[in-house]
């Protein structure tokens, strides 16, 4: 018992010692530098315009999705003093929206494209510029890579940041793109936030 403590004594003081060191080969902690807020925000939005959309904005009442859609602009006018914001509808193609056409994304009728194509959309947006892309993530073709290659390309090796937000939401309509067959099926959440 008495060699087991010395030996436990002996181990201890050595680790000690070495974790200790002798102030050789020590990392100075790194500077952090805080983020500057600037007065003003350059933002663009992009908003996904495919059928498979559709189905979050298939209500009388705003549902999840569309409270987001307008706390966008809400948390672009609380955080920035001023804020320069160009919207965009993205599917088929990407176009320019109106304020007033952006405010329509709440309603069915703003979803009817087919090819969502995020790499393409990706591959335009600018680095210097707060880019907010609204999108289900369901890609034409099931061919995520193509995303996460555009992601790299365009910020990551440029050590860019990318932040992915999820949410949950209502949803009336048709689930698109499943399988290899690319089929598709009616669905409709219930009360229960589970079914979202």
């Amino acid at each position: 018992m008495r060699k087991m403590l010395r030996w436990l004594v002996l181990l201890a003081v050595t680790l000690v010692a070495a974790g200790c060191g002798l102030g050789k080969g020590q990392v100075p902690a790194p500077q952090v530098k805080a983020a500057v807020l600037t007065p003003q925000a350059q933002v663009s939005v992009y908003l996904d315009g495919t059928l498979s959309m559709q189905g979050y904005a298939n209500f009388p009442t705003d549902s999840g999705y569309a409270v987001a859609l307008k706390s966008i602009e809400q948390a672009l006018n609380v955080t920035w003093k001023e804020s320069a914001v160009n919207y965009y509808r993205f599917g088929d193609e990407t176009k320019p929206l109106s304020r007033a056409e952006f405010l329509q994304a709440s309603t069915p009728g703003f979803y009817h494209d087919n090819e969502t194509k995020l790499q393409d959309v990706i591959a335009t947006l600018q680095p210097q510029r707060l880019n907010v892309l609204v999108t289900d993530l369901f890609q034409t073709d099931q061919d995520v890579q193509a995303v996460i290659t555009a992601v790299n390309d365009r910020f990551l090796r440029e050590h860019k940041m990318v932040a992915l937000l999820g949410m949950t939401s209502r949803f009336n309509g048709r689930v698109y793109d499943i399988g290899n067959e690319g089929a598709q099926f009616p669905y409709q959440t219930t009360d229960d936030p589970a079914s979202y």
